[in-house]
This record gives structure tokens, sequence and C-alpha cells, in this order.
């Protein structure tokens, strides 16, 4: 009987050992990636704008091709996280942005492969899949308003006006559309989702309630999310108490701000003081190389740079060429031209490094080139 027990303590200690070490296995394959990686890593960097272009385009051209991420094992926090079933990217916002900038860039440089490519996925796998479920998907709306445009073709306009009925009858029910209904809480990502395409689609149609819905999404937040001493946007703010919620620094939040309220009506003079506020505060960094959170050391996030050039040069407050914007980014690209050094999407603060990538950004970087003449 003590042999026998004595047996079964080997086993079990041996069972736990092996637990451990698949525990190890899980939590630290994804930091020895990521070690590695910053080892073997090669950027793009250039001061040829015209490779670069053609580098950004190509990426572009795979991602959606590919229907991909671009995330490697340095992106998840668990070896586990990495093996699971992918989301597929139709389901996420960014991927409907990337679609969108990379079709804008398309019809501006008479790149007809890459907006056939767009079309064809569009067709494919966006309207087959049916209307949107959750407002972050609204982006989707931009792509259909993007063909609608180049062809016609009403199949785009009946799915722009099933998303933009859709976003009518929530602000019917609770006077303003929000980001997430299970939330009690405005967050500053359904500015930057939604808000374009209400913009566009009031343009393309001449929807004034469109332009009011979004107008109220944009002033709401301006006037409760945002600082009245600085005009930096909160990550969210909360519907019935009307306090900032959590990270009124965070670098992308504010490019989802800047995007959603673009194009938003500016008359009330506190709208438009706390606005010039912000692009006052973007301004003071002379670099234009932005971090995951504003004032705060460490390495530049891009998923908040692109989109912040974007908007300081599409308000013409910098003048960048296309070569000072390929010798400022093209080190944060790989050598296949996919962007890189972004902070994470959907996991927790794990920072900033050269494995993470952002749909969103990749989409907007590739539009800036078409910004400006060859």
């Amino acid at each position: 009987m003590i042999k026998r027990n004595g047996q079964i303590g080997k086993y079990f200690l041996l069972l736990v050992c092996i637990l451990l070490l698949l525990i190890l296995v899980n939590i630290y394959t994804p930091k020895i990636a990521t070690w590695y990686y910053n080892k073997t890593f090669t950027s793009a960097s250039t001061a040829d704008s015209r490779r670069f272009e053609r580098l950004l385009r190509n990426a572009a051209y795979k991602t959606i091709q590919e229907e991909t991420s671009n995330s490697t094992l340095g992106c998840y926090e668990t070896l586990l996280s990495y093996l699971s079933p992918d989301v597929p990217v139709y389901e996420y916002g960014e991927f409907g942005l990337l679609m969108h900038y990379s079709y804008l860039y398309g019809k501006a440089r008479n790149d007809n492969e890459l907006c056939k490519l767009i079309k064809d996925k569009f067709d494919n796998r966006v309207i087959t899949r049916g209307g949107i479920i959750r407002n972050d998907q609204t982006t989707y709306g931009l792509v259909a308003l993007d063909l609608y445009g180049s062809t016609h073709d009403k199949r785009y306009k009946r799915y722009a006006d099933e998303i933009y009925s859709r976003l009518d009858s929530l602000h019917k029910r609770d006077g303003i559309v929000i980001y997430n209904n299970k939330h009690s809480e405005q967050r500053v990502d359904g500015i930057g989702l939604v808000c374009p395409f209400l913009f566009s689609y009031s343009s393309m149609f001449n929807n004034n309630s469109a332009r009011e819905i979004a107008n109220k999404m944009c002033q709401e937040f301006v006037r409760l999310g945002s600082d009245s001493g600085n005009g930096i946007p909160s990550k969210a703010y909360g519907l019935k108490s009307h306090i900032k919620h959590t990270s009124p620094n965070w670098g992308r939040g504010i490019s989802w701000y800047l995007i959603g309220t673009y194009n938003m009506d500016k008359n009330d003079s506190l709208i438009s003081k706390r606005l010039e506020l912000l692009d006052s505060i973007l301004l003071l960094d002379t670099d234009k190389l932005y971090p995951q959170f504003l004032d705060e050391e460490g390495l530049p996030d891009m998923s908040a740079t692109i989109p912040i050039i974007w908007h300081l040069q599409e308000k013409k407050l910098i003048n960048m060429s296309m070569d000072d914007l390929t010798r400022l980014i093209s080190p944060y690209c790989d050598s296949k031209g996919v962007l890189r050094y972004c902070s994470p999407v959907l996991s927790s603060n794990t920072g900033v490094n050269n494995q993470k990538t952002n749909l969103f950004a990749q989409g907007v970087l590739l539009y800036l080139f078409s910004m400006k003449k060859k």
C-alpha cells in the first residue's frame, strides 16, 4: 500500500510539473516571440517616397486579398489566444476603414486593380453576410457609398440605406446613437466609427436627418467627453453621470475623435474653441510622432500618429510632403510595407511593439499619399 501511494504521489507530482510547464509555455511563448521579432525586425526605412508608396499599396492589396489582420504571435498575450480560431476580419470596423481608404486611394491613383479587388470582396464577403449587427461595423457603409458613387449600382445604396435606417432607429429610441448599448457610457471609438458614414450619407443623398444624428453624437462628446482646458477627449463619458471615463490622453482615442468630428457643424463657440485647443496641443509636438498616451514617454504609436497627421494635413495646419512623410513613417513599417508599432486593439494594454498592426491607420497612411500629387 505504501509503495502504491508513493507511485501515485510521483504521478501527481509529474502531472503538476507538466501543468506548470504548459502554463509557462502559454504565458511566455509570445514574450519570447516578441524578443525574437525585435532582434530580427527589418524596417522599410527609406527616403524614396515612390518606393514606399508602392510598398504600402501592395501591403494594402495583400491584406484585403488575404483577409488578414497581419497579426503575429508577438501581438498576443498568450499562446492559446494565438492558437484560438480567428474571428473573420469583416467582424470589425477597422477592416471596413482599410477598404474605404484604400478605395479612395485607388480612385485617386487610377488603380483599377485595387478598386476591383475591393469591389469583389465587398460583393462576395460583405453584402452576402447581410446587414450589420454592431455599430462599429458602420464603416462598411462608407465602402458601399464609395462603390455606389463609382457604379450607381442600387445594391450599394440599399446596403447604405439599411445601415442608416438602423442608426436612425437607435437614435429615435435612445435619443442618441450609443457605441455599445450594453454599456452605460459613450465611447470615443463610436464617434470615429459611426459619424463619418452619417456625414457622407447625408452629403451624398441630401439627408439632413443623417447629419443631425451625427452632429448630436459629436456635439455631446465635445461637451461632455473633452477637457475644457485643452480640448483633449477622454476615452468615454457616462451617459447618465456625464463624468469622463479613463485615459484622457489616449492617442488612438484622439484619432477616432478627429476623424469623427471633422465634418461636424462648428457653429457653437464652445465646440469650436475646444476643437481649436486640441489642434494647438497636437501642433506642439514638433516631430509629429505621437505616443500611445499623449505627454508620456515611450515608442510612437502609429495608430495615433497617422490619423493625427491626416487631420492636421487635411486642415492645412501642416504641409508635409510625401518625402517628409516617407522619412518619418517608413522606419515604423516592415520590409513588406505593413505598418507596425501600433498599440493593441483588442487585448489589454501591453504597449507598442514592432509586431502590432492597425488596419485603420494602414488605410489612412496609404490615402495620405493620394492627397499629394506625384
